[in-house]
């Protein structure tokens, strides 16, 4: 991937509990994934965190992600 340098991942689940489904239906529409919290981030805990490279980092492959999605 252009903005990472490194091959995407295909993962079967991710450890969110995220309703992909909703967007799936009724079409089998293709639904992307991409998580960008931190491994250590204590997720939806009262200690949860999320390192600011880790955020800069996601802006930066959202941003280049949807500009690839558009010359499609």
């Amino acid at each position: 991937m252009a903005a990472s340098g490194n091959d995407p991942i295909r993962l079967p689940t991710v450890r969110d509990s995220i309703p992909m489904y909703l967007f799936q239906e009724p079409n089998n529409t293709p639904v992307i994934g991409l998580p960008i919290a931190n491994p250590d981030d204590n997720q939806h805990a009262a200690d949860e965190t999320l390192r600011l490279q880790n955020l800069w980092n996601g802006i930066e492959i959202y941003a280049c992600l949807f500009m690839h999605l558009a010359a499609d």
